[in-house]
């Protein structure tokens, strides 16, 4: 199955670093370049309530995709996947996220907050 108006999404993901080395030497994280399709719609209060407290703004969307993306986790610092607008070209990065498979379509929701607004 496939959503509906899809766009082409660049999507960049970023691996940690470790100490995993002989030496026990810092070694940085990857960088994974990658396009999914999915479509791409402001997000509403109720959705910007589902966001960590200072993250919710103006520059909120929702992104439906059938590619389970990785996402942001303050408390397990895990950083999620940054996703370029379809719209505007500006970055975002992941927050939140749902499983909303079904017997018609198997997507995925998630939210995204404009980088500028993370700091």
């Amino acid at each position: 199955m496939s959503l509906f108006n899809t766009k082409e999404i660049a999507v960049t993901r970023y691996s940690d670093g470790n100490f995993d080395t002989p030496d026990g030497s810092w070694q940085e994280g990857t960088i994974e370049e990658f396009n999914i399709k999915g479509t791409w719609q402001p997000a509403n209060g109720k959705d910007q309530q589902a966001l960590p407290e200072g993250r919710r703004s103006s520059s909120v969307y929702k992104l439906y995709t059938n590619t389970e993306l990785r996402i942001t986790d303050p408390e397990l610092e895990v950083t999620g996947d940054t996703v370029i607008s379809p719209v505007s070209g500006k970055k975002y990065i992941l927050f939140g996220a749902g499983d909303y498979t079904n017997d018609l379509i198997k997507h995925h929701k998630y939210l995204a907050v404009s980088t500028k607004e993370v700091g």
